[in-house]
């Protein structure tokens, strides 16, 4: 028995030695935030980003300083008003100003092969502030209740440059009260008070039901149908 306690004792020895020996090797020596997690690990790619995707998320690892890559709580460049992808799979960055300076910028970043550059008025820093004012205001009991009731909730449209609100089908077919509602939603706001693009989720549900009223049996024929307003 003492001779299995002295050969577990010894194994023991030898692991935790092996072990201590590694952890330098397993814990990066750079910056790490309080929870002691590493920052910026990721600003190094195994290989070049290729694919406008990969370049996409390239550059939001370039400006995130967190663990994990965020393309909403990142340090962008004050000129960027975010991008999408266009329907070849090519990217489109969008800037407040487009010059050379700017582009020189992204190109030290990445390769501009299949890039895009288009300029639009709001950053998209003005954009989330705007956005988050809305949904504070929506959420505010200083709101008519008539109205919080149609609110169905926003986001961003970044092609367009744009917050999104959505709201209910009544309300979405008075056109003629847009400009009061933005006015509401924007009072004691002193930021950039960007466009509020108008959308209705239930407009889709709606086209859809008549289309089953005109023609009950055909609904799999319109089951590919586009049913954006």
């Amino acid at each position: 028995m003492k001779v299995v306690r002295k050969v577990l004792l010894a194994c023991f020895t030898i692991g935790a030695v092996t072990a201590y020996a590694l952890y330098p090797a397993a814990v990066s020596d750079g910056p790490q935030d309080e929870g002691g997690h590493d920052v910026r690990s990721y600003d190094v790619f195994a290989e070049e980003p290729k694919t406008p995707s990969d370049k996409y998320d390239y550059l939001i690892r370039c400006w995130s300083d967190f663990e994990y890559p965020s393309d909403r709580y990142a340090d962008f460049p004050p000129f960027y008003s975010g991008a999408y992808m266009r329907e070849d799979q090519e990217l489109v960055i969008l800037v407040t100003s487009l010059d050379r300076e700017v582009i020189d910028y992204f190109a030290s970043l990445i390769d501009l092969e299949g890039i895009h550059f288009a300029q639009v008025e709001h950053s998209i820093d003005e954009l989330f502030a705007a956005k988050e004012w809305i949904d504070a205001r929506i959420a505010s009991e200083d709101l008519d209740d008539s109205l919080r009731g149609q609110m169905r909730g926003t986001g961003l449209a970044f092609q367009e440059n744009k917050v999104n609100v959505y709201v209910g089908f009544d309300l979405y077919l008075d056109s003629k009260v847009e400009a009061d509602i933005v006015q509401t939603l924007y009072t004691g706001y002193d930021g950039a008070q960007c466009e509020v693009l108008f959308k209705c989720m239930e407009l889709a549900d709606r086209r859809q039901e008549e289309i089953r009223a005109i023609a009950p049996d055909e609904d799999q024929a319109h089951e590919d149908m586009s049913l954006e307003p």
